[in-house]
């Protein structure tokens, strides 16, 4: 933040500076080297924006959400008697909205941004730092952010300073004008907030004024737009600095301007395009199909063909009066012609009109990428697959805003961590910190329950924990578990058994590991598992590294017997194995050891699946697949080979002891720092 020009904040000025950087690729630099003023540039281009075809689908996009769409303005016509068009106003004329586009837009906001987003960072003072600044408030704010960016293309963000606290207020996109420096639209020049306020002029009358907010990188200006087009000063407006605070050695205020523009864009895609341009066509192919079928029920009278011989007059709209008010006719005999009505029943087929919107509605809920939640697929009890397959669609949609907003997320941040350094708070630069968005999938519960329980004594106590339906947070459940287990008489135990293997037991104590110092290698050749096993769904395996991995980590926390300060996680890119089962996984001990853990589904099944090697003051051991022992030293290699033995027997034996008070329970801390570390850190590969 830097000081501002120095200008009254009262005062107002028809001259607009809007110092643009000179790798501005907007037309703008052209323009002013025509010789044009800034202000005269800006009338232009504003003037030009209000009738563009851009806002215009913006603002449709806003109207159509609240239920204003074509068929309201819908009539019924036929021609004349001399071929020219008329309005048939005597017959039904439903206008009749069905806002599926709505609903599609409420969806995927719900989808993406009904529940609190977090953030993630190593650093606990910058944590509850943010949680000052971006609160219950906030968050709601978001949601109506993700709502306006499937709506306009894009939504806009306003941080400002509302009784010495960092607000944000939400502008639509069709209400700003900006001014881009890059062609990807990630870097702002300058940018136009424009609306319309109600004011009452002298007489008394309200009427609608056109406000101009100029903000470029000297401050704001504010004007009103006449109808003409020209920019007049806004006598009410603040015009000036960004933001004004009372110097505390002067007592007089000093105005203070952001290093950036102070507004952040969120957008749907980089295409910035609402969601309705890929679904106004067949929105209103669905009203105009629906209010024409309400025409045809309507239109009793008109569902018969009358074939009339010889009735009384020749005027039909009478004739018609008088059938609807009597029910009847008056008929004659001509020249021996018998008078009489005969009938002709013309059915109207409901069928034809329900398989035709429900085509429509299918090609909404599909161009819209959204779900339908009365899918066959969720008939009965439906299984985890056939949930998965019904959001297949929406998730690509929310993959591509969730990018998006979490990169306009850093350039809020730069915002909140400005406000952090002005207030005294501290200088979190350079901190990392992730925005995860938790996202309202469905889930079969009952199916996700029974996993968990089959999981117990295969997965650590703590990823049955992660994906428990009932726990939102597991982190704070993790913590809830552990306080839980402290504040009782009783004792916790997992399903962590590898660490109780006699293999294992015998490298420790041969090796004295948890007093030497190793270097640990472990390759985890786990096989390939399709994309649609249940495993790799977070919902309800937790996915391998978290299901499985923690077996090896723990492992490697007991031979150490030291506290794990560090554990980080990187993935393999490969399409052909999408599923990040393919890791690489590097641990920091307190003692100083380090260890590896490769874990990886491309391997062949001739090669052992789980090896373990352990280097340490001029040996090497070698464990393969918990059955053979190769040690390397000094003098000669020496192998051992028994059964398999992965330590589940001794692990029940362990807890029996614990159990009779014949020793302590050390594994349970061991097993939370790991899967604390754990989750943590795939959290981070996932983004």
């Amino acid at each position: 933040m830097t000081p501002g020009n120095g200008r009254d904040v009262c005062e107002v000025t028809d001259v607009v500076v809007l110092n643009l950087r000179d790798d501005c690729v907007a037309r703008t630099a052209t323009n002013f080297r025509r010789g044009m003023t800034d202000k005269r540039f800006l009338e232009l281009e504003i003037t030009a924006w209000l009738a563009s075809p851009e806002r215009k689908r913006q603002l449709t996009a806003e109207v159509y959400y609240d239920g204003q769409q074509d068929v309201l303005k819908r009539r019924r016509m036929a021609l004349d008697d001399d071929g020219k068009p008329m309005e048939l106003t005597h017959l039904p004329n439903n206008r009749l909205v069905n806002n599926l586009y709505s609903k599609m837009v409420d969806q995927k906001t719900n989808y993406s941004f009904g529940r609190p987003f977090s953030l993630d960072t190593e650093r606990k003072d910058y944590a509850a730092a943010l949680a000052t600044v971006l609160g219950a408030r906030f968050r709601r704010t978001m949601r109506t952010v993700g709502e306006g960016a499937w709506i306009g293309g894009k939504a806009w963000l306003y941080p400002y300073y509302e009784g010495g606290a960092l607000a944000f207020k939400r502008f639509p996109a069709d209400e700003v004008l900006p001014f881009w420096a890059d062609a990807d639209h990630t870097i702002l020049d300058a940018a136009v907030h424009i609306y319309v306020v109600e004011e009452y002029d002298e007489s008394e009358q309200a009427k609608a004024v056109v406000k101009v907010e100029v903000m470029h990188g000297g401050g704001v200006d504010c004007f009103i737009r006449r109808d003409d087009g020209t920019l007049e000063p806004d006598p009410d407006g603040h015009s000036g600095d960004y933001i004004t605070a009372e110097d505390p050695d002067t007592g007089k205020e000093q105005g203070y301007n952001w290093d950036r523009i102070p507004l952040v864009c969120f957008k749907s895609s980089h295409h910035e395009i609402p969601l309705l341009s890929r679904v106004k066509c067949l929105q209103d192919a669905y009203n105009d199909i629906l209010s024409t079928f309400a025409n045809q029920m309507e239109e009793d009278v008109h569902n018969t063909v009358l074939v009339i011989k010889n009735a009384e007059g020749e005027d039909l709209g009478k004739f018609r009066k008088n059938l609807a008010i009597y029910g009847a006719v008056k008929v004659r005999s001509y020249e021996g012609s018998e008078g009489g009505v005969d009938t002709l029943t013309i059915e109207v087929n409901a069928e034809n009109y329900k398989v035709l919107l429900a085509l429509l509605k299918d090609a909404i809920i599909e161009n819209a990428r959204g779900y339908d939640a009365k899918d066959e697929r969720m008939s009965g009890n439906p299984n985890q697959m056939n949930i998965q397959s019904m959001y297949s669609d929406i998730d690509l949609d929310a993959n591509g805003i969730e990018m998006e907003f979490q990169a306009s997320m850093e350039e809020l941040l730069w915002f909140v961590n400005r406000h952090l350094v002005n207030t005294g708070k501290a200088n979190f630069d350079g901190v990392e910190v992730k925005v995860i968005f938790d996202r309202d999938v469905l889930i079969n519960e009952s199916e996700a329950i029974t996993n968990c329980k089959n999981s117990v004594g295969i997965l650590s106590d703590e990823t049955i924990v992660k994906m428990h339906p009932w726990v939102s947070d597991p982190e704070q459940e993790l913590e809830r578990i552990k306080k839980a287990y402290e504040s009782s008489r009783g004792e916790l135990f997992c399903g962590l058994n590898q660490r109780h293997a006699p293999l294992i037991c015998q490298i420790k104590k041969e090796m004295q590991t948890d007093q030497i110092p190793a270097v640990y290698d472990f390759i985890a050749n786990a096989g390939f598992i399709p994309e649609d096993h249940w495993v790799h769904d977070e919902n309800a395996g937790g996915g391998r590294i978290l299901g499985e991995a923690c077996h090896f980590v723990d492992l490697l926390q007991y031979l150490d017997g030291s506290e794990l300060t560090e554990l980080q996680i990187t993935a393999a890119d490969n399409p052909a194995y999408p599923m990040k089962d393919n890791v690489l996984i590097s641990l920091k001990f307190a003692s100083g050891a380090i260890g590896n853990i490769i874990y990886s589904s491309m391997g062949s099944k001739k090669y052992p699946k789980e090896q373990l090697r352990v280097l340490s003051n001029g040996a090497v051991y070698v464990m393969d697949n918990f059955i053979r022992l190769q040690k390397y030293g000094s003098t000669r290699a020496v192998k051992e080979k028994l059964e398999q033995d992965k330590g589940i027997r001794a692990e029940y034996e362990y807890m029996a002891q614990v159990l009779k008070g014949k020793r302590k329970n050390t594994a349970i801390q061991d097993a939370f720092r790991g899967q604390e570390l754990l989750i943590k850190a795939m959290q981070k590969v996932k983004g």
